[in-house]
């Protein structure tokens, strides 16, 4: 008996070091940071309240640059936009891998561009990068414009009415105007056109 609770304490001592060692990673970092009892209050926020109050209330509380953790995961939090560019563009090829937390669900799913790392990733924006220089882009805005007007025209006539408007459908049907656009050049208009050959295969897709 006396061994089992000696043992019991032993697991309990290392647990209590484990934790401690976890939660003060940020001490010496030079960085505000999160305890483990604001650690905790932050994640029963996360469960009973909606994401973006969370996040607003954090960034409130402490600060543009912060110490915090992901499960036990030390993890930098970030909201000052000098050093967002820096992390997004500037420096983006030091940043571009993904944490493991990420990679969930099917095998076409884990190979996308947003859970690749590595060279497996830099292969994959090397093929992508051509699709999204200047000219590309200016291309693209001009048909989101085109699709963007279409959408506003409805609107207008729903609130010209004042008919009630389900605003999720407005703007799935903005989506699959604008995927067809930009990916397909199809002109598309999901709305009032619903026996189109694309509307037919998301149909079929997504059904």
């Amino acid at each position: 008996m006396t061994v089992v609770v000696a043992a019991f304490l032993a697991l309990v001592g290392i647990f209590v070091w484990k934790l401690r060692q976890i939660f003060t990673f940020w001490s010496d970092k030079g960085v505000p940071y999160l305890t483990l009892w604001q650690y905790l209050r932050v994640v029963y926020d996360m469960y009973t309240k909606p994401l973006h109050e969370v996040i607003r209330k954090n960034y409130e509380r402490y600060g543009r640059l912060y110490g915090s953790y992901q499960g036990i995961v030390p993890t930098l939090v970030v909201g000052d936009p000098d050093i967002l560019a820096d992390v997004f563009v500037k420096d983006f090829k030091s940043f571009s891998d993904r944490t493991e937390a990420q990679m969930i669900g099917t095998d076409i799913w884990k190979k996308s561009i947003l859970n690749l790392s590595g060279e497996e990733w830099k292969h994959a924006r090397g093929i992508l990068s051509p699709a999204f220089t200047a000219n590309q882009l200016r291309k693209a805005v001009v048909k989101i414009h085109k699709v963007s007007d279409r959408m506003t025209t409805r609107l207008a006539e729903y609130a010209k009415n004042k008919k009630p408007v389900a605003i999720n459908e407005v703007f799935g049907d903005w989506a699959v105007d604008t995927m067809a656009a930009l990916v397909y050049s199809i002109d598309l208009d999901s709305r009032n056109e619903p026996s189109h050959p694309m509307m037919i295969c998301f149909e079929k897709l997504f059904s």
